[in-house]
C-alpha cells in the first residue's frame, strides 16, 4: 500500500464524451440498487458527480490518493477482494491505457511529462499498473497483464470498462490495440462483450501528436453466472 501523501492531479481522468455515454449506459444496464464501484478509481471526481446526478451510490479505490478528489475513492490495492464493496455493485472503470501516459518514466529534467509518476510525486507501488506500461518491456507488458487478470477476478456480473488503443511504432500495424486485449480477457473470465464506440478527440500536443487516436470504447460486460457480488 501507498502511504498517507497526497498525490498531484490525476493524469487522466474521465473524458466528457465518455461521461456523457455512460449517463446512458449505466442506467440500461446497472440496477439503481447497486452500488457502482470503481477499481481504477483515480481522483473520483467526474464519475461520483455522474453517479449523484443518477442517483447511484459511488464507490472507488485506487493505490494513490489524488489532488481534489472524490473522497469515496479510498486508499486501496484492487487486486484483492476485500477492497471491494460487501453489497450488491456493478464495476465501471476507466484502466490505465498501458501507453504514455501509463508509465513509470521519470525524467532527469525539468520537462512537464504526464505520466502517472511524475503527477504522484514519487514511485508507484508495484501492484499498481500504472507501473507497468510494456513500451518496449516484455516485463512491464506481462505484469500489467498479470495484475489486471487479479482484478477482474474479483468483478461482480456487469463491467463497462473505458479503454483506447494508442499509437505505438514498435507494435504491429503501429497501434497497440488494447480494445482488443482487454475485450479477449474479459471474454477469457467469461464475459459477454459488447464494445460501444465513443469519439473523443485526443490531445494535440507532445510527441506524435498528429498520430493521436480519435475514439475511445466502452466495453459492455455482462456475465450471465457471475453473482452480484
Amino acid at each position: 500500500m501507498t502511504d498517507d501523501r497526497t498525490a498531484g492531479k490525476h493524469p487522466a481522468p474521465f473524458t466528457e464524451s465518455i461521461i456523457e455515454r455512460l449517463s446512458i449506459l449505466i442506467p440500461k444496464n446497472v440496477p439503481t440498487e447497486r452500488v457502482i464501484h470503481d477499481p481504477f478509481g483515480g481522483e473520483g471526481s467526474r464519475l461520483g458527480a455522474l453517479c449523484d446526478r443518477l442517483g447511484y451510490t459511488f464507490t472507488g479505490t485506487d493505490l494513490e490518493r489524488w489532488l481534489g478528489g472524490d473522497q469515496r475513492v479510498t486508499v486501496g490495492d484492487s487486486t484483492f477482494s476485500s477492497s471491494y464493496p460487501s453489497v450488491a455493485y456493478a464495476i465501471v472503470t476507466s484502466p490505465t491505457y498501458n501507453n504514455g501516459v501509463n508509465d513509470h518514466f521519470h525524467p532527469k529534467d525539468d520537462s512537464e511529462r504526464l505520466t502517472y509518476r511524475v503527477r504522484a510525486g514519487h514511485a508507484l507501488h508495484p501492484n499498481n499498473t500504472g507501473r507497468w506500461s510494456g513500451r518496449g518491456s516484455k516485463k512491464g507488458e506481462a505484469e500489467y497483464w498479470r495484475l489486471t487478470r487479479k482484478i477482474v477476478q474479483h468483478w461482480p456480473d456487469i463491467a463497462l470498462v473505458n479503454v483506447k488503443d494508442s499509437v505505438r511504432s514498435t507494435w504491429e500495424g503501429g497501434v497497440y490495440p488494447l480494445v482488443r486485449l482487454w475485450t479477449e480477457l474479459l471474454e477469457e473470465f467469461g464475459y459477454e462483450v459488447t464494445p460501444e464506440e465513443v469519439a473523443c478527440p485526443g490531445w494535440r500536443y507532445g510527441a506524435n501528436s498528429k498520430e493521436r487516436l480519435d475514439t475511445e470504447f466502452i466495453l459492455v460486460a455482462l456475465h450471465p453466472t457471475r453473482p452480484t457480488l
